[in-house]
């Protein structure tokens, strides 16, 4: 996958943010990285203030003018200060054609924060690429202004907004965007409207283009907006859970009930991957500058580490002590390793890639083949595999080795997590 992201705000907050998003595209060896970035001293501060391990993949852009074409889309859908943010937006667009990408993210890296770990991060992005490949959406934003648009009644079109965005760059979309720019709708919706955000939401009323907001379920996300009392749905916490996003400034802090909780969009994408109430507290102390004044916070999460550990034996122990042996070694077991690490139960690793058969992976636990496997006795497999139909395959194939205690990794992590219901 191919990540844009997105900075020119020079504010503290902007480097925690951004090497935030460098860890989750990290994750996946195969991405490539962009910075587009205009502002030369945020540059340097970049390459002074991250570890140059996180930037090994990252490439630097500026946003494109050049393009005759992307001249004459901007001119025609911003106005104002609005054409610069419109040139970087669309720089991602030009430049993925340009270079052969079929699908790429485009973020705002410097001021939004998802509360989650950069592996979990990683693996919420990968859900939603996912979702958009099956079902067929276009382009995918996080709702950060969709339900708010409702809510506040902006205008017929609920609202469509850069931020955290899934692109499908398989449509043909400059040439969509120069085709429309003069289009009698828009331009009268432009006398209100004047970013290429409002363009995007007219866009998205065209027939056969699938334009689409996400959300997920027990979500925190932070956006950062300096003016906060002005527009206070602007730079604010998120929380998306059972139906509605609540914004616990306004709701708990100022006891603006009907303000700080509001309805859901019915028309959003709903991502649900188990997140924990406790997550978005680890992701803040993790990714904190000053861990020093969470202290007390910190022994509560090594605390949490230890009853992890507890919980594994407990689950060894009802599967009467047998050795766990987990069956792939990829993607979907690095994704859990922030649970995966603390639990101490893993005795094998079985895959059926011979590159890795004796090899020691994943925290120094040995590779077997399934050959190996199968000569083994007294053992339970939990298969570490995301898809449905894959995993299926390979249960069938254990049983047909005679292996009878058959698991999948996402009910062992949710036993190892029971403590938190």
């Amino acid at each position: 996958m191919v990540f844009y992201l997105k900075v020119n705000r020079e504010k503290e907050y902007t480097i925690t943010n951004l090497l935030h998003w460098i860890k989750a595209a990290n994750i996946d060896e195969e991405n490539i990285i962009y910075i587009v970035c205009d502002n030369e001293n945020l540059k340097s501060t970049i390459f002074s203030e991250i570890p140059s391990i996180y930037l090994q993949k990252v490439k630097f852009l500026k946003s494109t003018y050049e393009p005759s074409a992307l001249k004459g889309i901007v001119d025609s859908v911003a106005l104002g200060t609005w054409k610069k943010i419109a040139y970087a937006h669309l720089t991602t667009f030009w430049h993925a054609k340009e270079n052969g990408y079929n699908a790429f993210w485009n973020i705002d890296a410097d001021d939004t924060f998802f509360c989650l770990d950069s592996f979990r991060l990683a693996d919420l992005l990968k859900r939603v690429e996912k979702y958009c490949s099956n079902f067929h959406v276009h382009l995918a934003n996080l709702d950060m202004w969709h339900s708010i648009s409702v809510y506040e009644g902006w205008s017929e079109i609920p609202h469509w907004s850069f931020g955290v965005t899934y692109t499908d760059n398989t449509v043909d979309w400059l040439s969509i965007l120069y085709e429309h720019r003069n289009d009698y709708t828009y331009q009268h919706m432009q006398k209100l409207h004047s970013n290429v955000d409002w363009y995007f939401t007219y866009l998205s009323t065209l027939n056969g283009l699938s334009i689409k907001s996400f959300y997920v379920e027990n979500l925190k996300f932070i956006h950062y907006f300096s003016n906060f009392v002005d527009y206070p749905h602007k730079g604010t916490i998120y929380h998306f859970h059972n139906g509605v996003v609540t914004f616990p400034v306004l709701k708990y802090c100022f006891g603006l009930s009907d303000m700080g909780e509001i309805d859901i969009a019915e028309d959003d994408i709903k991502i649900d991957m188990n997140i924990l109430d406790t997550e978005a507290t680890v992701s803040l102390i993790g990714n904190s500058r000053e861990k020093e004044v969470f202290a007390k916070e910190i022994k509560k999460i090594k605390t949490v580490d230890a009853l992890v550990s507890e919980r594994a034996k407990e689950y060894r122990i009802n599967h009467g002590n047998k050795e766990i042996v987990f069956y792939g070694a990829g993607d979907y077991l690095y994704r859990n390793n922030n649970v995966l690490k603390n639990s101490g139960v893993i005795n094998y690793i079985c895959d059926s890639n011979p590159k890795k058969w004796g090899k020691e992976i994943f925290d120094n636990i040995l590779c077997i083949s399934p050959d190996e496997l199968q000569k083994m006795d007294n053992i339970i497999v939990i298969i570490a595999v995301e898809q449905v139909t894959t995993s299926f395959e390979i249960a069938r194939s254990l049983l047909k080795m005679g292996i009878n205690d058959i698991d999948h990794i996402d009910n062992f992590v949710r036993y190892l997590l029971g403590f938190y219901s």
